[in-house]
């Protein structure tokens, strides 16, 4: 019951078949007492783009999700809101196209720590095209510094604007070669992002991109790393993706996932017991079957792996993280970005066929 909220019930008294037909026992008259108790617990909700949505402690659905990363400043600390579970209601209409949303997460700005809504776009949406397959740079001197990678450049020119230019592609897991795009036409490829998605992307969120050198560690170690002051191994590069870290001021409003994104989508029975496990064995004790964000195929991550310039960190498609993938190899790639703060879900209820809509409220 919610506050205020009033209950009937129904309250039937008979007599026991068993009792005796007895002068005694007719037209008699019995007294009792009632004692009804209810205890109130207020129900949690986020405001997740301006629509307030049940947090839940089991199943699917909304969770909070706490951090403890004081080493590198109390504020990543703040309370977090992801959604987890095998298919949790997520699903938001957005480029013309069902998008899901990650959850309210900690986010980098120029005026500190902040929330924004995050989302993803899925290659596992019935009915759309596949974003495809796509290497982190080009094959020849690759690295895995993502400011001036290949694909780092698709993402934020010719996706963004939906255009026409050169990319890096291939068959899954093979040696990426050097082709021409079409974000335009949408005849092979999805189109791009239009104006109205353009506009509704934060493009002054700074991007930590620190990596590690192991995935041999939990979703919270993770979360961590990839915001840390450090890579850690022999690389020096920036640990920060902004407008004035990247070179020549292209936009930088879409990235990848994070390791540890993919880490606390995981829901269901088994979400405490795989939110400890290193998720370098993340496909044991079902934790990918209850983890939306589990790829059909192996998926590229933003993070880096510091003890080698040629390596990233990706999922397989068995669940499991791990930093086996070249820089030049063709990975699957999902779109992420985050909503500006003025971006507000308007109507929907999450479902794949009542998606979320969105609307700029000035």
């Amino acid at each position: 019951m919610q506050k205020g909220e009033t209950k009937s019930f129904n309250l039937q008294l008979y007599m026991d078949a068993n009792t005796p037909m007895e002068d005694a026992n007719m037209n008699a008259s019995w007294k009792g007492k009632i004692t009804l108790s209810a205890e109130y617990k207020e129900e949690k909700l986020a405001n997740l783009g301006g629509e307030k949505i049940p947090v839940v402690e089991t199943g699917e659905g909304l969770y909070a999700v706490s951090h403890d990363v004081s080493e590198i400043s109390t504020e990543w600390n703040k309370t977090e809101y992801r959604y987890a579970g095998a298919n949790p209601n997520n699903y938001v209409q957005f480029n013309n196209e069902i998008w899901r949303i990650i959850g309210l997460v900690n986010v980098k700005t120029d005026s500190g720590v902040e929330q924004r809504v995050k989302i993803v776009r899925q290659d596992k949406i019935e009915g759309q095209k596949d974003f495809g397959n796509y290497a982190w740079d080009r094959d020849e001197y690759f690295t895995n510094n993502w400011t001036t990678s290949k694909l780092k450049d698709m993402l934020n020119g010719i996706y963004y604007e939906s255009g026409t230019g050169e990319c890096y592609t291939g068959t899954n897991d093979d040696t990426a070669s050097q082709n021409i795009c079409d974000f335009n036409t949408g005849t092979d490829l999805p189109k791009g992002l239009d104006d109205t998605a353009r506009n509704m992307i934060d493009k002054e969120v700074i991007w930590n991109i620190g990596g590690c050198d192991s995935a041999s560690i939990t979703t919270n170690q993770f979360y961590e790393r990839e915001r840390g002051t450090s890579i850690g191994g022999s690389n020096t590069y920036p640990i920060e993706w902004s407008r004035e870290t990247d070179e020549g001021g292209k936009h930088n409003g879409i990235g990848l996932i994070y390791p540890s994104d993919y880490g606390y989508s995981v829901g269901g029975e088994v979400r405490n017991n795989c939110l400890t496990k290193k998720l370098y064995d993340y496909n044991e004790d079902d934790c990918p079957s209850n983890d939306w964000l589990k790829p059909n195929n192996k998926l590229l991550t933003l993070s880096l792996y510091s003890y080698n310039s040629d390596n990233v960190f990706g999922v397989s498609s068995s669940g499991f993280v791990s930093s086996y993938y070249y820089a030049d190899n063709a990975i699957g790639v999902w779109p992420v970005g985050y909503l500006t703060s003025s971006t507000k879900i308007v109507d929907g209820n999450g479902t794949i066929d009542e998606p979320f809509n969105l609307q700029i409220v000035s």
